[in-house]
């Protein structure tokens, strides 16, 4: 009678004769004894010479592959016990071979430099988890990706080192000074590190939403004078963040602009005498804040031009600025379009001297800071102009794209990705059915299974709500809406909103404030508002409410009229209010809105007109 071997010991042999099969023929293959998990030991030879580099290998066979439905992962169960050797006890770099022996496949991953996994692993211990499932790319193919393989051993060698500094004790580093010949190369190549760490954590921390860790370790950056340019010019990205996002919650989107070219200016500062690759970012930053500002005028500009053009305005409009407004809109459309053209040059630039790393942050800017200005083409209905500018901000989405999967900066390619689906008009099916094909076909790219999934749910939401925002509006969004557009209209005009000391924008300032005026009206039912004439500041932005306002009380027919609303509210408590006994508030809950405003006005505005 014959003697068979298990079925699983076939596989196995088999898996571990095609894997050395695919490597170089110059590298040295051991077979290792069958202990915890090491099959194999491999050493790279070049011309006949070892390059010093050793790799080990476990080998897993499979005649039954797992994979996803569109191929780009495949997965694997190990014992938790066995993940937890390979990735946290060996100290030299040690990857994890997948052989299909079915289709004599191999595929390989650098089981180390898995940080999900690790993260993962240790929820699996805690919760008693026997096995854990190891998700492998599709791209990982053996022979075809040998030099990847080989990039990922020598990240392995730098990461495993890098983890057995960070746990050594000051007495081993101490005992280890007498074997250093070179200390400046020591310190140089440690604060080199020190500089990668710094940046990695602060964009880690940016990430997670960390907002007040992050602010210290901008603060540690910038208070450190041996500090790189490379980390201050990180910093100072995040910094700019922040405060966009503190502005946001704020309900300042029209400082957006002046905070994104403060920190393009800071760039700037911070390259100078820097790396090419940094210089140019800062120089294309500086562009790109400049083209945000000219895109945001002309958009507003343009609705100032509308509200003019309204017949129904032709009674309050201002005669000089409507004269003047053709000739405003053909100036803020050139200085766009003249921005955007030095924002190419300057990609091109970047381009052509090899500036790559910077290239896809410096498009996603360009892309964000031109959208409003693809808005206003499609408002006024210019859409060849609209489709023109619409394929050019594509086609640099996509070489960003290509160049981030090229540095496998797969959250990079990510927020590309989102950031280029706002290009999509919204109200065309058309445009959101052929955006939806074009992100499904960009995902694809993306080998991190996690991000890419995040991916696809976040690009659905996001349909989902621009979906929602176009067909819905909510009143009281209206409402400060109108405040940003207004306050972006008077900007467009050149009146300095932050200038106390200027009569006009003192004027708009009130109006601003009184578009919604809840706070006063609340105060009791019996109120009501009438809007009287404006000056050439109301006429000029259409503002209501930059005019003359009166102030009365229903019940009792007293009125006081003012510029400012709250200088009329108080008026009126003083004289009348403060001794009525008939106040009666609204709910606490109530706001102002235009369509009571109306119903008011069908009662009132015949009987009480303004002062």
């Amino acid at each position: 009678m014959s003697k068979r071997f298990p079925e699983q010991h076939e596989i196995d042999e088999k898996a571990g004769r095609l894997f050395e099969n695919s490597l170089p023929t110059s590298w040295v293959c051991r077979p290792q004894l069958k202990d915890y998990g090491i099959d194999r030991e491999i050493e790279i030879f070049d011309a006949g010479k070892s390059t010093g580099i050793i790799f080990k290998a476990q080998i897993k066979g499979t005649k039954k592959l797992n994979i996803n439905i569109d191929k780009s992962i495949i997965s694997i169960s190990l014992r938790t016990d066995e993940v937890g050797y390979l990735c946290e006890e060996l100290k030299i770099p040690t990857v994890l071979i997948l052989v299909d022996v079915s289709s004599s496949t191999i595929w390989w991953h650098a089981i180390q430099l898995d940080s999900k996994l690790r993260t993962r692993l240790l929820g699996a211990r805690q919760n008693g988890q026997l096995d854990i499932v190891i998700h492998i790319s599709a791209n990982n193919k053996l022979p075809d990706s040998v030099n990847s393989l080989l990039a990922k051993i020598n990240e392995s060698e730098v990461f495993l080192s890098a983890r057995s500094i960070s746990i050594a004790s000051p007495n081993t580093f101490l005992n280890l000074m007498d074997s250093v010949q070179n200390f400046d190369q020591l310190i140089s190549g440690l604060g080199r590190s020190l500089a990668v760490v710094r940046i990695h954590k602060l964009n880690k921390l940016w990430q997670e939403g960390d907002i007040s860790s992050a602010q210290s370790l901008i603060e540690e950056i910038k208070g450190d004078k041996k500090s790189s340019v490379e980390e201050r010019f990180e910093a100072c990205i995040i910094e700019s963040k922040l405060s966009i996002l503190e502005a946001r919650r704020s309900g300042r989107q029209n400082d957006y602009c002046s905070i994104e070219h403060k920190y393009s200016i800071k760039l700037r500062d911070i390259c100078k005498g820097g790396p090419l690759h940094l210089r140019a970012y800062a120089a294309l930053s500086v562009k790109a804040a400049e083209l945000h500002k000219y895109a945001r005028n002309d958009l507003y500009i343009f609705m100032n031009s509308l509200i003019h053009r309204d017949p129904r305005n032709i009674d309050i409009i201002e005669p000089l600025w409507s004269m003047m407004l053709p000739a405003a809109r053909r100036n803020a459309a050139i200085l766009v379009v003249r921005k955007y053209r030095q924002c190419h040059r300057l990609l091109r630039f970047m381009f052509s001297h090899e500036q790559f790393s910077v290239m896809p942050l410096g498009i996603e800017l360009v892309i964000g800071n031109m959208l409003t200005f693809l808005l206003r083409l499609r408002t006024e209905r210019m859409t060849d102009a609209a489709k023109v500018y619409e394929l050019s901000l594509r086609n640099l989405a996509e070489h960003a794209i290509k160049i981030s999967v090229a540095f496998r900066n797969w959250q990079e390619v990510s927020v590309i990705i989102l950031n280029s689906a706002l290009l999509c008009n919204f109200r065309d099916e058309i445009s959101v059915k052929f955006y939806k094909a074009w992100i499904d076909k960009q995902v694809q790219q993306i080998q991190d299974v996690d991000i890419k999934g995040s991916v696809v749910e976040q690009a659905n939401r996001q349909f989902e709500k621009m979906k929602e925002e176009v067909s819905e509006k909510d009143e009281n969004e209206d409402l400060e809406i109108s405040r940003q557009i207004y306050i972006g209209m008077a900007e467009s005009m050149g009146i300095d909103l932050s200038d106390s000391g200027d009569k006009i924008a003192e004027i708009v300032r009130i109006g601003l404030r009184d578009i919604d005026p809840t706070r006063v009206l609340k105060d009791c039912r019996y109120l009501y508002l009438a809007i009287g004439t404006g000056g050439v500041p109301a006429r000029m932005l259409l503002l209501p409410t930059a005019g003359f306002k009166t102030l009365f009380c229903t019940l009792h027919n007293h009125g006081i009229g003012s510029m400012s609303l709250d200088n009329a509210c108080e008026s009126l408590k003083e004289d009348y209010c403060s001794k009525c006994k008939n106040r009666s508030p609204h709910p606490s809950d109530w706001k102002w809105s235009h369509s009571w405003q109306y119903e008011q006005d069908k009662i009132y505005k015949n009987k009480f007109r303004p002062l």
